[in-house]
């Protein structure tokens, strides 16, 4: 035993405790080294964690503002089919006082909505 039967007696003790003092040493070293890393991969993992967290949220709210093409398209098809019932109901009620046909105005008519920029009484 080349080193050890030189320490061993200076450390008061046995080659054999000596020697099992040395393993125990590598063994505190290797799991100390073992933990820092176990460490280290725990603070990349909270790291990734609070990444992939984050992007989460980001497509949370993403989601939230999307507007469903297909959705917005059927909001369209109901609101003009309000529209065109109201168009209907206010053109019937315009001829009972002006005794005119307003049915140019009505959906299926050949002639187009006037202007609404330019309002219709302005030109009265």
């Amino acid at each position: 035993m080349c080193g050890f039967d030189r320490v061993s007696p200076l450390v008061g003790l046995g080659v054999r405790a000596f020697t099992v003092g040395q393993e125990a040493k590598k063994v505190f070293v290797s799991i100390r080294m073992k933990t820092q890393h176990e460490r280290d991969d725990n603070c990349a993992l909270i790291e990734e964690n609070y990444k992939i967290r984050s992007a989460n949220k980001a497509m949370r709210e993403a989601l939230k503002n999307v507007i469903c093409s297909t959705c917005d398209e059927e909001k369209l098809r109901i609101e003009n089919a309000q529209l065109k019932e109201e168009l209907v109901r206010v053109s019937s009620i315009a001829a009972g006082y002006t005794g005119k046909s307003l049915s140019h105005l009505l959906p299926g008519s050949s002639s187009t909505l006037p202007n609404v920029s330019t309002p219709c009484w302005s030109h009265v």
